[in-house]
């Protein structure tokens, strides 16, 4: 303004140059008003005054005013029409950009390499693939081909329509090539999942700059390939190249989802040391980081530390708070937010809904709908999310037919959903009919309908899909291999369970190596699996394989991979490996100590230990699950009295789980006394099953009570309850086979029967 001033006392702003001069000093400051007051005085203005008038009004959002410029003005040079093409292009109104070329192409204005340019960006965010196309014919007929820009720019377009053949074959015909063309082939491949042909074209590259590298990170990420994506950052700096925000931001979440709070940690550090913790973007990832590993304290604090903050750094404050179980916080922060986006109002539906608040779910997106805010398709993601129950069925199919309505239930991701949602009603008829319906599938769609039929108890039905699978994932793997050790658990007849439970474990672990063949990497929960399974079939060797693939692969810090391995190698036998892994741990939780106190049955005095150390040093509160624990131990040690004292002394009330471990414990030392006052305590609650019976039955037998013993059995006939039949196990080859009394299904049952009978014939004696 001081310059505009001494233009006017020296008589110079008459001249059209300082005019100019001082309109584009104007615009650059975003003053204008300022910038308009002097354009209006010009006698002449050039193209470049008036394209200088429209970008500004663009950067102000004064969309209204750019058009009342462009329009007066008599003969609209390119240059100003490239302004007004742009600025619909880079504020999310493409389709006015793409008529307002054919107006002016019409009108005789023929387009330039920057017009050209800035079109192909206009059908890539649209993924306007004929109208990209009919771009692309007009740059051939008009000799643009030899643009490396526009070149440039028809790669980014194919790629981003996901046609990488297209994009290609402008790469490969392209006479002169920069990074840049480089860079956008790589970022194609990286985007379309072509991470393999994405890393040959890198490794080729003669120059690579970050962009390249951050295209090769996300691509990785986007594909689930965190730690090869971490790798390529541990390259990325030993080249040489500093990272961006754009890098910091993608590998915190790929250790979010590797949980490796330490490198998460030291990237917070490293951003610090570059200066760019305080950027908007780095800062939003690294409080999401912290909300996600439940440090909400320091994800507070970095909040504060953001100089700008905006919609998306309070969202992720707010997002963590609520993922973290403190809803009311997190709609506190969502209401005193200056502006809410579409990004919050999901977080805030997704919150209520992770936090089991699916009314409040509902109700929050009755309030988006009124406050004229389109849903997405990740906000019907989450309210279906919180109708999946068999009691909002209702609520469901509302949203089913709102997605209908408004066109939404065609995408993959709702359809994904809709599988998901059915399946948790347990209507498999109506989540198999949604995946027929599907226009397209991916690997989440496959993995929906696998899910649905193990929830189902439907295994087989659960196995015939994945094995059809086009695409398996490591989340697929878990799906079925978590589906054989679920129908445990399964509502099935007595025979039916038992046959399940004898070959389940087995078909858990056989997935498991194949799995290994497809070089699928397990992860925690793949661990936790399988070594559920060999505590299941107390197979140690497998134990002892899969441990040290935990230490190899980093798991075996994990407490729920610690848990699962005390648990697997105290059902081998192997108390000592089972202490070794306890006592590895930094903090063992109350799951820590209930395994291992079970783990130490017939040690007694380690056991009362154990269990008095929980309460006494670490303030752990004791549940019914550790004095069942507890009691089971003392009932193999042969403490009967001590066991039902300890029941009797508890602060709560025992339940069936913790009388039947007493229970157990009479049959086997044919203590009659104390199994009649245990089951009748038993048999005072509602949950019971034929096992009381039978294991009262069997102890009234073996110490001579017959006349006990039958009439419980009377009252189990009387009850119809049906005795489970008895499982065996033989492990050939690394590889279990089970079998009941008289059972056939073994496929090599005869083979068995016929070795059986040798064996009777020709008793082995010397066995090592």
């Amino acid at each position: 303004m001081a310059v505009h001033g001494s233009a006017i006392k020296s008589g110079l702003i008459t001249r059209p140059s300082m005019q100019k001069r001082i309109v584009v000093a104007y615009v650059k400051c975003s003053l204008m008003v300022c910038a308009r007051s002097v354009f209006d005085e010009m006698p002449q203005r050039n193209a470049v005054v008036e394209s200088a008038m429209i970008s500004g009004y663009s950067r102000c959002r004064k969309f209204d005013e750019a058009r009342q410029l462009f329009e007066g003005s008599e003969e609209p040079s390119v240059v100003c029409c490239n302004a007004m093409i742009s600025m619909y292009v880079h504020n999310d109104r493409e389709v006015e950009g793409l008529n307002l070329l054919r107006d002016l192409y019409s009108m005789g204005v023929k387009p330039n390499e920057f017009t050209l340019s800035v079109v192909l960006l206009g059908c890539s965010n649209l993924e306007a693939l004929e109208e990209g196309k009919q771009i692309h014919a007009f740059v051939t007929r008009g000799g643009f081909s030899l643009d490396l820009a526009v070149s440039n720019s028809l790669i980014s377009f194919y790629a981003r329509c996901g046609r990488m053949e297209h994009a290609s074959f402008v790469f490969y015909h392209m006479p002169d090539k920069d990074v840049y063309s480089w860079t956008a082939m790589v970022t194609g491949y990286a985007q379309n999942g072509r991470t393999g042909d994405a890393a040959r074209l890198f490794d080729v590259m003669p120059q690579r700059n970050v962009v390249s590298w951050n295209a090769m990170i996300c691509g990785y990420h986007e594909q689930e390939d965190d730690e090869i994506a971490m790798e390529m950052y541990v390259r990325m700096l030993r080249k040489g190249q500093l990272p961006t925000s754009s890098t910091l931001s993608v590998i915190l979440k790929c250790c979010v989802c590797l949980l490796q709070f330490g490198k998460g940690m030291q990237v917070h550090d490293q951003a610090i040391k570059l200066g760019i913790s305080s950027n908007v973007f780095v800062g939003s990832a690294i409080v999401d980081m912290y909300a996600k590993f439940g440090c909400m304290v320091d994800s507070q604090k970095a909040f504060d530390e953001i100089l700008e903050q905006n919609v998306v750094s309070n969202s992720a404050l707010a997002s963590g708070y609520a993922q973290n179980g403190d809803i009311l916080v997190a709609a506190d922060l969502f209401n005193k937010m200056p502006e809410k986006n579409l990004v919050a109002w999901n977080f805030m539906i997704a919150g209520y809904v992770h936090n089991g608040l699916q009314v409040e779910a509902l109700d929050m997106f009755s309030d988006m709908i009124q406050a004229n805010v389109q849903p997405n398709q990740f906000t019907l993601s989450s309210i279906l999310n919180a109708c999946a129950s068999p009691q909002a069925s209702r609520n469901g199919r509302k949203v089913h037919g709102y997605a209908i309505k408004v066109g939404f239930d065609f995408y993959t991701t709702i359809g994904n959903s809709l599988i998901t949602m059915y399946a948790e009603q347990e209507d498999i008829v109506s989540a198999s009919a949604v995946f027929k319906r599907m226009q397209q599938y991916d690997v989440v769609s496959w993995t929906a309908m696998v899910s649905a039929y193990v929830k189902n108890n439907r295994i087989h039905e659960a196995r015939q899909i994945f094995e059809t699978m086009p695409e398996k994932n490591l989340i697929s793997w878990n799906t079925m291999i978590g589906g054989y050790l679920q129908i445990r658990n399964s509502s099935e007849t007595d025979e039916e369970r038992y046959l399940a439970l004898s070959s389940s474990s087995a078909d858990a672990l056989e997935l498991f190596c194949k799995m290994k063949e497809f070089e699928i990497k397990p992860d925690h929960l793949t661990y936790n699996c399988v070594l559920v399974a060999c505590a299941s079939i107390g197979t140690l060797q497998q134990t002892r394989s899969i441990h040290a693939a935990t230490i190899t692969r980093g798991f075996d810090a994990d407490i729920g991979v610690a848990n699962a391995l005390i648990n697997a190698y105290g059902k081998c036998g192997n108390s000592r490996d089972a202490e070794h892994v306890f006592n590895s741990l930094v903090n063992p939780d109350p799951v820590s100590w209930n395994t291992m106190i079970t783990g130490h049955a017939g040690e007694v005095e380690k056991g009362w230990e154990l269990f008095e150390s929980m309460s006494r040093d670490y303030g752990i509160e004791r549940g019914q699950d550790h004095y069942a624990c507890m009691v089971d131990l003392l009932g193999r040690a042969g403490q009967l009295c001590e066991a039902e004292r300890l029941i009797n002394d508890m602060p709560i009330r025992p339940d069936t789980v913790v009388w039947g471990a007493l229970l157990g414990a009479c049959k086997t030392y044919r203590d009659v006394d104390i199994a009649r006052r245990v089951a009748k305590n038993i048999l005072n609650h509602e949950s019971i099953n034929a096992s009381v019976y039978v294991t009262m039955a069997n102890i009234f037998a073996d110490a001579g009570f017959w006349d006990d013993a039958a009439e419980v059995r009377v009252r189990m006939r009387e009850k119809q309850l049906l005795r489970s039949p008895g499982c065996s196990w033989i492990e050939i080859h690394n590889r279990k086979h089970s079998f009941l009394a008289g059972d056939k299904s073994h496929p090599e049952w005869n083979i068995k029967l016929l070795t059986y009978r040798c064996l009777l014939q020709f008793p082995v004696t010397n066995i090592t």
